[in-house]
C-alpha cells in the first residue's frame, strides 16, 4: 500500500480522533455541573472500598453457609466438623467480622435509600458516613462481645 491511497491512515488523524473521543460533547459550558447535583439518581451514592469489602464478606459468608448446608447431605459427621470450626476462636472471630460487615452494609444501604427522597443526605455524605460508622460500632461492639464471649469466658461449646 502506498501513502497516496485513500485507505491509508495518517498517525495524526488517529491521534486527533482519540482526543475527540476522550472529550464529552458539551453544547454550552453552562451545562457542566461544578458541584454535587441535587437531582442525581439514588444510584449516585458513592461506594467506598469499605462498602465493597463489606459486600464481599457477606457474599463469601453466604456461599460458605450454602457449602456448610450442602455438607449436611454428605453426612452428619461432615456437618458437625464444620460446626466445630465455627465454635473455635478463629470461627468466632470470622463471624464477628461478618456481623460488623452486615451492620455496615445495612447502615450504608439505609443511607443510600434516604438519599433518594432527601437530597440533603447526599449533600452531607461525609457526615452520613460518620453516622454509619457510629451506628456500626454502637451495635457492633455488643454484638461482637456476644459472639466472642463463649470463647473468652471459657464456656464449653
Amino acid at each position: 500500500m502506498s501513502a497516496d491511497e485513500p485507505d491509508a491512515l495518517d498517525e495524526s488523524d488517529v491521534a486527533g480522533q482519540s482526543d475527540a473521543l476522550d472529550q464529552p460533547h458539551v453544547e454550552d459550558q453552562s451545562d457542566v455541573a461544578d458541584g454535587p447535583v441535587d437531582d442525581a439518581p439514588v444510584g449516585a451514592w458513592r461506594r467506598s472500598r469499605l462498602d465493597v469489602a463489606a459486600g464481599v464478606v457477606l457474599v463469601t459468608y453466604a456461599l460458605w453457609v450454602t457449602f456448610q448446608l450442602g455438607a449436611s447431605v454428605v453426612g452428619d459427621e461432615a456437618f458437625d466438623a464444620l460446626a466445630r470450626q465455627h465454635a473455635g476462636v478463629v470461627g468466632r472471630m470470622l463471624l464477628s467480622i461478618v456481623v460488623l460487615a452486615a451492620l455496615w452494609h445495612t447502615a450504608q444501604g439505609a443511607l443510600a435509600l434516604l438519599a433518594g427522597p432527601w437530597p440533603a443526605v447526599r449533600r452531607h455524605e461525609g457526615s452520613a458516613r460518620q453516622v454509619c460508622a457510629f451506628v456500626t460500632l454502637a451495635a457492633g461492639i455488643p454484638a461482637v462481645t456476644v459472639v466472642l464471649w463463649p470463647v473468652v469466658a471459657g464456656i464449653p461449646t
